[in-house]
């Protein structure tokens, strides 16, 4: 798949308004794209074994997810597209596929694309909130931790910049891809929720052809200093407690459904772009534990981890919603791909941004413990901005 044809094929979706998710797996190189041709993009309960091919949303705080079938779905490593008729309405499939296919067609001939973003909404909500915001908002926290309302809180800030006029929102995904390697790198479009980018480096759950479950424990960040060997990195407490507390949140959940056979990796540090962290790992070997539904099972129990919310999660969450003064959207919530190749990904929806028709909105957090200092969590949020704010707007 050329960029020319990847940019033929998202271009008329948005034109559309055909929801649609792009996406490039950690550690692999191809590139996958699938468009869903209904006009509303279907409401879902998150069970992985009954929902078909397509890929999953789900906002960071709300009861519904969100599902977009896969009704054309390419391969970068494979010549022709596939199309995946419905059971119901199979006329009306087909002459939206046959118009789909002639428009992308027509884009290539004339080797003429529209600008990326004239088909999305303009930008109007300013919430106007900055530095003095997020440190008093972390001060805030603090006090709550103190008074043992809760032990830890992941506090997000968004911030809006204008796009230069020459935005190539194709460019931007393809270098994305060459930057982080590590990461599910992910182009998704929902009418519902505009056009959201990422580079996500966490896992949330991970199901593969062989029945073997994945999650991840992310947390403590610091900023990667040119030159810098992996043993070289050295972490303060406070980070080294935070990680604790996001694996004692994913141990609880096991807990919760009696399971104990699993193999737990970590914590060891990892590069996510020109940020480090620390990562535990955590598998299960679904077909020993004779637990056929347990990636969908995990999914319910583990979001909104303590990585995104805090600990306990009931108390964070709450202080969270009565105190951020926005609306995190798909900031922190999670989205990734079903049975695909009979494996399924879904990562938490980080390192993230909101494309807008000349703005885009980056969306970034801090966990907030007893030991943090509120200027360095502000500094902590910036660095994270930074990781795509440098690649998106070149600088």
């Amino acid at each position: 798949m050329q960029k020319t044809h990847f940019q033929a094929i998202t271009q008329t979706a948005l034109a559309k308004k055909y929801a649609f998710a792009c996406w490039k797996l950690p550690k692999q190189n191809h590139k996958q794209l699938l468009v869903d041709f209904s006009e509303q993009t279907e409401k879902v309960e998150a069970n992985l074994d009954q929902l078909g091919k397509g890929f999953l949303v789900s906002p960071f705080v709300s009861a519904e997810k969100y599902f977009i079938q896969a009704d054309f779905y390419l391969d970068s490593l494979k010549e022709k597209p596939k199309f995946s008729p419905r059971t119901q309405n199979s006329d009306v499939f087909l002459s939206k596929k046959d118009i789909f296919s002639q428009e992308i067609t027509q884009k290539l001939v004339k080797n003429k694309f529209p600008q990326n973003t004239s088909d999305l909404p303009v930008f109007v909500d300013d919430p106007n909130l900055g530095r003095e915001h997020y440190i008093n908002l972390v001060k805030k926290g603090i006090e709550n931790i103190e008074k043992g309302v809760f032990q830890k809180v992941v506090l997000s800030k968004c911030k809006t910049l204008d796009l230069p006029e020459n935005f190539d929102l194709t460019k931007k995904f393809y270098e994305l891809c060459d930057q982080y390697p590590n990461a599910f790198v992910s182009l998704v479009f929902l009418p519902k929720f505009g056009l959201w980018i990422g580079a996500s480096p966490e896992i949330l759950i991970s199901q593969d052809q062989n029945q073997v479950l994945k999650t991840v424990a992310l947390a403590g960040t610091q900023a990667n200093i040119e030159g810098t060997n992996v043993k070289e990195v050295q972490w303060s407490q406070k980070e080294i407690e935070e990680q604790a507390m996001v694996c004692r949140y994913i141990i609880s959940c096991f807990k919760k459904i009696r399971l104990r056979e699993y193999e737990e990796t970590g914590p060891k540090t990892v590069k996510a772009g020109n940020l480090w962290h620390l990562r535990t790992d955590f598998e299960v070997n679904m077909k020993q534990v004779n637990f056929p539904n347990l990636a969908s099972t995990m999914l319910d129990l583990l979001h909104p981890t303590s990585a995104v919310c805090g600990t306990p999660k009931n108390s964070a969450l709450n202080f969270i919603l009565e105190n951020e003064n926005y609306d995190r959207n798909l900031y922190s919530g999670y989205w990734g791909t079903v049975n695909i190749e009979n494996e399924s990904h879904l990562f938490v929806n980080l390192r993230c941004a909101q494309i807008w028709q000349k703005q885009v909105t980056f969306y970034a957090g801090a966990g907030i413990t007893q030991d943090s200092i509120p200027e360095k969590e502000w500094t902590e949020t910036e660095i994270k901005c930074n990781t795509l704010q440098k690649i998106i707007l070149g600088m």
